[in-house]
């Protein structure tokens, strides 16, 4: 099975504009403590990553 998730956390646009969160850097880091929240478009990816076992990924950001 292959799962595509376009623009699922983009660090621009409407959402950095409208809760002024990169939602690419607000998953939680194994190394470094949480400082502020998780936002909901966060804790969705995460269940529905959570619900889908991955074997093999592939994460794709071009950033500035």
């Amino acid at each position: 099975m292959l799962y595509v998730l376009r623009r699922g956390h983009t660090g621009s646009g409407r959402t950095k504009k409208r809760y002024n969160k990169d939602l690419n850097r607000n998953f939680p880091d194994m190394y470094a403590a949480r400082t502020d929240a998780i936002q909901p478009e966060t804790e969705v990816v995460m269940a529905w990553s959570k619900s889908h076992p991955f074997v093999l990924s592939a994460n794709l950001h071009g950033g500035e």
